[in-house]
């Protein structure tokens, strides 16, 4: 899985795989779910390998957004 190429800025890119960043789960999920280049069939299909690939987890209730208690069922639905 590249979840580098979902980040428009080719700067922030090239940074962010230099140093080795590994993505959490909801930050792989949001960095896909904003990526203006990607179609939405791209998203599904990307969302689909993040649940194989990267580990589940939970969210704690935010401002206007309730609890997240299983991050990969919240993708599947």
């Amino acid at each position: 899985m590249d979840i580098y190429r979902f980040i428009s800025s080719r700067d922030m890119r090239e940074h962010l795989q230099k140093i080795n960043y590994r993505f959490s789960t909801p930050e792989a999920v949001f960095l896909v779910c904003m990526c203006d280049s990607a179609s939405l069939k791209e998203k599904f299909a990307e969302w689909r390998e993040i649940i194989e690939t990267l580990p589940n987890c939970t969210m704690a209730k935010r401002l206007n957004m309730e609890a997240i208690p299983d991050f990969h069922q919240f993708l599947r639905d």
